[in-house]
């Protein structure tokens, strides 16, 4: 299973939403836009996507969307304060569990 799998199932369970609200870009209420700005961070700090492919999935026009959304959640985890934070450290256990 590729790593955009794994990291989509982990961060569908965790938020409960499915993969049609992950990627309806209408939908910019908690908990879909949270899912969806969580799931950008992790495909980029996987390094195997590049800012254009994550705005390409998502069908944005806006390359500047997807750099705030992954700069949010990143000032966040690097400062280990917030939501996004938490979000993030819990979707890693639960794929770190996995992997073993």
């Amino acid at each position: 299973m590729k790593t955009k799998t794994y990291i989509e199932k982990a961060v569908m369970e965790h938020f409960k939403v499915s993969k049609e609200d992950l990627y309806d870009t209408s939908k910019n209420v908690y908990p879909f836009s949270a899912a969806r700005s969580v799931l950008m961070y992790m495909l980029y700090a996987s390094r195997e996507y590049k800012i254009y492919e994550i705005q390409e999935m998502f069908g944005y026009s806006a390359r500047r969307t997807v750099e705030y959304r992954i700069a949010s959640v990143s000032s966040s985890v690097k400062k280990d304060v917030g939501k996004f934070a938490e979000d993030v450290r819990v979707i890693k256990e639960k794929l770190n569990e996995k992997i073993k």
